[in-house]
């Protein structure tokens, strides 16, 4: 986003310990300005998030965003602060000494592009470093990797709001954050992103890899599947740097880069969401392996096989290594070839 206007920021340090947010004192020397811009072009920037809807327009954050659109800015920054305090000193009681709430700060930021207007708010978790001019340990905000949280409110020309997307910098977007403090509902659930994306990825698959590798096809449908099953939370971008752009082919050929790229565009021309809570319910496809055994002749695997062991075995004699399969009707198919050919 190369035409955005910084029009307004503020920023709030969160203490829970001392159960108070404060406004750090700013000099001509501050980098606060800085540091918005810098997390502005990563917000414009990201490839992962999730559209959302106010619960009701009576919401308390409801009223104060538009009032934050409409002129009201100092006040409503302020009261936002608040309601972030007031929603992670009750997200740590409900962790208690287990675990804590990452201590940071929360930055606001308006800002214009042509006609279009957003309100930006960015939870960013502080991180301890060690101060050049002292050599002690401060807590403060890291400059780079940082850990946040982040909602856009997206307006039209007569300031209406039009859109809501959230986004973290986990897989998963953190309760708190989207239901205590934004009061936001998923226009998508679960269940309608779970079965368009793999249905997606599935199609995606079967266009461009089945007839080219049909082994690599498996192995990197089945790694897919386990993905989804095994993860209670999908960031899109990592799922496909991490899954598909990483797959090592067996077909020298096969260019994962393209395909990338293609379940990359997904999202956007299927309409889910690039950062969703898996329903693995909805996942219904099976493991499926494939077995080389020879050119040509391949031992295909569809899903879980009962007592598998008892089934095969394995050894070797003056011919080489060889597999066993204990099978009634594969022992009558086999002998039909022998006997009259394939």
């Amino acid at each position: 986003m190369e035409d955005f206007n910084l029009e307004s920021y503020s920023i709030h340090h969160i203490n829970l310990e001392e159960e108070k947010h404060h406004e750090p004192e700013q000099g001509e020397e501050s980098d606060i300005e800085t540091l918005s811009r810098e997390l502005l072009t990563e917000t414009f920037d990201s490839k992962r998030g999730q559209e959302f809807k106010f619960a009701s327009d009576t919401e308390e954050v409801a009223i104060l965003v538009s009032n934050m659109a409409n002129g009201g800015w100092e006040d409503s920054c302020t009261k936002i602060a608040d309601r972030l305090l007031r929603s992670e000193l009750s997200r740590q009681e409900e962790l208690g000494n287990f675990q804590q709430v990452a201590k940071g700060s929360l930055l606001q930021l308006k800002v214009t592009n042509g006609e279009e207007l957003y309100i930006i708010f960015t939870k960013v978790d502080h991180n301890k470093f060690v101060d050049e001019r002292d050599s002690l340990i401060h807590f403060g905000i890291p400059f780079k990797k940082r850990v946040q949280k982040t909602c856009i409110f997206k307006f039209s020309e007569d300031l209406t709001p039009v859109s809501i997307k959230i986004f973290d910098s986990n897989s998963k977007i953190s309760k708190y954050w989207r239901k205590d403090f934004l009061c936001c509902e998923a226009i998508r659930s679960p269940v309608e992103n779970t079965k368009s994306a793999f249905s997606a990825i599935d199609n995606t698959l079967s266009r461009n890899l089945k007839k080219q590798s049909k082994p690599d096809y498996t192995y990197l449908r089945n790694n897919i599947i386990t993905y989804f099953r095994s993860n209670e939370s999908i960031a899109f971008d990592d799922f496909v740097e991490n899954v598909v752009r990483n797959y090592v082919p067996i077909n020298s050929e096969v260019d994962m880069g393209e395909l990338a790229e293609k379940i990359s565009a997904l999202p956007e021309s299927k309409g889910f969401d690039t950062q969703f809570d898996v329903d693995t319910k909805s996942i219904n496809a099976r493991i499926r392996r494939v077995v080389v055994l020879a050119e040509n002749f391949e031992l295909n695997i569809k899903g879980e096989v009962p007592e598998l062991e008892s089934l095969v075995d394995t050894g070797s004699d003056a011919l080489g290594k060889y597999l066993k399969i204990y099978s009634p009707e594969g022992h009558d198919e086999f002998n039909r070839i022998k006997r009259h050919g394939q």
